[in-house]
């Protein structure tokens, strides 16, 4: 069996120290988590290209991660991102990257416009919170 972990560490002064492991609600053998991570300011993306989604095998999941007031040692995901038209073999969270309230995800392997062509999906946060999704803003 092999699972994933999101390892948080803060620095202090000239060293950098562990402060918490994360937790999932859904965990799953193989799914790559922390392949992509990115992070700006208390939140924490991380993609998980290899995680099923419903029957879909290898589709992907991406993770995002906000610092609870009581900081990062009680932390969970504060919500899990797919896209909207997932397929098995996707790899959607191949890449992920943050900007204040917006994430870009790659699916390397997105059959739109051909074979493996891959898309990027856009989702802006809604709110004071993420929240679980499926439906992106935008599809590139």
């Amino acid at each position: 069996m092999f699972f994933s972990a999101v390892y948080i560490y803060e620095r202090d002064g000239d060293s950098w120290d562990y402060v918490a492991k994360s937790t999932q609600s859904v965990e799953q053998n193989g799914e790559n988590l922390g392949w992509s991570a990115a992070i700006d300011g208390d939140t924490v993306v991380v993609g998980a290209r290899k995680a099923d989604v419903g029957a879909e095998t290898f589709a992907g999941a991406v993770y995002v991660y906000e610092k609870p007031l009581s900081g990062w040692a009680n932390m969970t995901e504060t919500a899990i991102l797919t896209a909207s038209d997932i397929k098995a073999l996707d790899k959607f969270g191949n890449s992920v990257a943050i900007l204040g309230d917006t994430i870009a995800i790659g699916s390397y392997y997105d059959d739109d416009n051909s074979y493996n062509y891959g898309s990027v999906y856009m989702y802006v946060k809604s709110g004071a919170n993420w929240v679980d999704s499926s439906s992106e803003d935008a599809k590139l």
